[in-house]
């Protein structure tokens, strides 16, 4: 019971999370842009710009960095 009660207390003080749905959202901008700008054979390099400017317009801690990763694989691969 006190786990919990300590658990409540830290996260009342944390932002909240980002939803999947506006992760999509800047990834989509973003991967597209590169891919855009991209020369064949780059997209092993992609993955690398992507977090990078990800992470220059979304702070770290409102999102889940697991979910960040599985879905710009996702987008990466999709095209």
């Amino acid at each position: 019971m006190k786990e919990k009660e300590e658990h409540a207390f830290l996260t009342s003080y944390l932002p909240p999370l980002l939803p999947e749905a506006e992760i999509d959202k800047v990834l989509r901008f973003i991967v597209d842009d590169l891919k855009s700008r991209a020369k064949p054979g780059e997209s092993k390099k992609l993955t690398g710009q992507v977090f990078k400017s990800f992470y220059s317009q979304v702070n770290r801690s409102t999102v889940d960095p697991d979910l960040v990763k599985k879905r710009a694989d996702a987008l990466l691969a999709d095209s």
